[in-house]
């Protein structure tokens, strides 16, 4: 996960490269940024209105200087997925999860 409430691109960037050196000892990998799910409470946002619809995840706001955007963590999670698939996409890769070695 990237972009959880008190982490930063920095963070986000070494767990990146840490998958990427490890690649042979690791199956997969999935680069997810944060999301607020609901009914959860996560220091350091609070969730948007409107909070009457279907969605599981909901927007949410930084309370906390330290805590990226919700639009900064998409980009993030973006850039970290692109850096993964252009040096390994077989971590990434949804058709090698269905072959690899650990689902038997």
């Amino acid at each position: 996960m990237v972009g959880f409430p008190g982490t930063t691109a920095l963070d986000a960037e070494r767990t990146t490269e840490f998958v990427l050196e490890h690649q042979d000892e690791i199956d997969t990998a999935d680069v997810m940024g944060f999301r607020l799910e609901r009914g959860l409470t996560v220091r350091g946002v609070v969730a948007r209105p409107p909070l009457s619809d279907w969605r599981i995840a909901l927007d949410y706001s930084p309370t906390d200087n330290n805590v990226m955007l919700q639009e900064e963590v998409a980009e993030l999670e973006a850039a970290c997925q692109e850096r993964v698939w252009s040096c390994c996409p077989r971590l990434l890769h949804p058709l090698y999860r269905l072959v690899s070695p650990w689902s038997s």
